[in-house]
């Protein structure tokens, strides 16, 4: 009786962790955004006090009568800045991507953390930005 190795033991089909060039796809159901938005999640962008988890979120939906696995594919990433003091988030923006999301612009919501009591910034759209929307930016620069 043989045993298989573990699933996590098999390779990863992306041999490089660093972000691709961005390529603007203008189609959600191209196996191009798909692939963008996974491989986004591969990143790690962690660093001292910023604390970054990425989330993959799978979703099916009838297409057509029929329904693609998963025709729905979206993607959150969340940063936390922590304190050096207490340890707990100052400041955390979760973006997330979702082709429900389908605005011409990022739409920011401006909130506070229910569980810390920190702003939230949450970025809603259904494509990855080339670069952080300004919105965000000047509500990031507020906080401090």
């Amino acid at each position: 009786m043989t045993m298989s190795a573990p699933l996590t033991s098999l390779p990863n089909p992306h041999k490089s962790t660093s972000p691709i060039t961005f390529v603007a796809v203008p189609n959600t159901r191209l196996l191009l955004w798909s692939y963008r938005v996974l491989r986004s999640l591969q990143s790690n962008l962690a660093s001292g006090q910023l604390i970054h988890q990425p989330y993959y979120r799978p979703v099916s939906a009838l297409d057509q009568g029929y329904t693609h696995p998963p025709f729905l594919l979206g993607a959150d990433h969340v940063f936390e800045w922590h304190s050096t003091l207490h340890r707990f988030p100052l400041c955390i923006v979760t973006i997330s991507i979702n082709p429900l999301y389908h605005f011409p612009h990022p739409h920011l919501v401006v909130a506070n953390s229910f569980t810390y009591q920190c702003p939230h910034l949450h970025l809603l759209h259904w494509d990855l930005t080339p670069e952080i929307p300004l919105e965000l930016s000047e509500s990031l620069e507020q906080v401090n």
